[in-house]
């Protein structure tokens, strides 16, 4: 099972900005894979990058998704929550140079 991050940077540069994708990685214990930058629509830079986790079933992959959010941030917000798709959006992360972030979880989340 793949879990899909955007994390919504300060960063002005793509090398500030994986600087604090490395620190979310090390937070939740993880080697981050398709690593991607990009410009948000504000000018500082988004990063995107997936984890791979056990299959496992969906109710055990929701709650996965949930424990892993809580490792490096707080007030998250479920977006949606269907069979197949979980998404996760949250202001408050506590991780240096990182505004927001969404988590998802499925085909259908993707827009």
């Amino acid at each position: 099972m793949k879990i899909y991050f955007i994390l919504y940077t300060t960063a002005g540069t793509k090398d500030v900005a994986v600087t604090s994708l490395h620190r979310v990685a090390r937070k939740i214990d993880v080697e981050p894979q398709e690593i991607e930058t990009d410009t948000h629509s504000n000018g500082n830079l988004k990063v995107s990058f997936s984890i791979e986790r056990p299959d496992c079933s969906w109710e055990e992959t929701v709650v996965d998704v949930i424990k892993i959010a809580q490792r490096f941030g707080t007030g998250w917000r479920i977006e949606e929550v269907i069979t197949g798709c979980i998404d996760l959006w949250s202001d408050a992360v506590a991780v240096a140079g990182i505004m927001s972030c969404r988590i998802y979880v499925g085909r259908s989340c993707v827009y």
